[in-house]
């Protein structure tokens, strides 16, 4: 998939505003080059916002969103649940939380 960078010149000191258009778009780009959904990322921000266990040495625990007490590890780039071998580029919420 072809990615395109988004240009963006920003004349004296960018405000906040500013800022946050440049987010969003490298944010929409990053997401298009990987095949995700809107849906996708706000299900992975949501998750990280609440049910990420702890995160150390590049090692992290989140929690099921539908069960909480299942626990999944994502290492090196890689999650134990069911749906990372299916997401695309292996991108399950957990791993983009």
């Amino acid at each position: 998939m072809a990615y395109a960078r988004t240009i963006v010149h920003v004349v004296g000191a960018p405000d906040d505003r500013q800022l946050l258009e440049v987010l969003a778009l490298r944010a929409r780009a990053r997401r298009q080059e990987l095949g995700l959904t809107v849906r996708e990322v706000a299900d992975a921000a949501a998750l990280s916002e609440r049910f990420v266990v702890s995160l150390e040495g590049g090692k992290a625990k989140v929690a099921s969103q539908s069960n909480g007490t299942t626990v999944y590890h994502v290492v090196n780039g890689h999650c134990d649940c069911r749906d990372y071998e299916k997401a695309p580029h292996n991108f399950c919420k957990h791993r983009l939380s």
